[in-house]
């Protein structure tokens, strides 16, 4: 009967053992960054025949980084943070939140991926 005891023992403990460890790593999992938006992203538009620059840094710890580059300026960055909920992006600058939906399409993030409105961005 001792054995059985123990055997009994030993699966409680690894049935408990592996229970505890499941619910931390869906914990992990579910407030992870996409890691292929990480990165310097940059678009161009052009503004009354003059280009206009948006550069876009979204690092894995959810900082962002933001700055539009003209040919006669350059704006100082501008600190932020991101988060993805679904397949939305949500930017977050100054108090002002910017969310739309995001995808990509040959190597560009398309944010926004609202039509009539897309943006390619390409990765620096």
């Amino acid at each position: 009967m001792k054995h059985s005891s123990y055997s009994f023992t030993r699966r409680a403990t690894l049935f408990c053992m592996v229970v505890a460890w499941l619910p931390f790593k869906a914990i992990a999992q579910v407030g992870s960054l996409p890691p292929e938006l990480f990165g310097h992203w940059r678009t161009t538009v052009i503004i009354y025949g003059s280009p206009l620059d948006r550069n876009l840094v979204l690092k894995p710890d959810g900082s962002a980084t933001r700055w539009t580059v003209t040919a006669r300026s350059r704006d100082a960055p501008e600190s932020g943070s991101w988060s993805v909920v679904g397949n939305t992006l949500v930017l977050s600058f100054g108090g002002q939140v910017q969310q739309s939906p995001y995808t990509f399409y040959k190597g560009q993030l398309v944010f926004p991926n609202i039509s009539n409105r897309r943006g390619f961005w390409d990765r620096v």
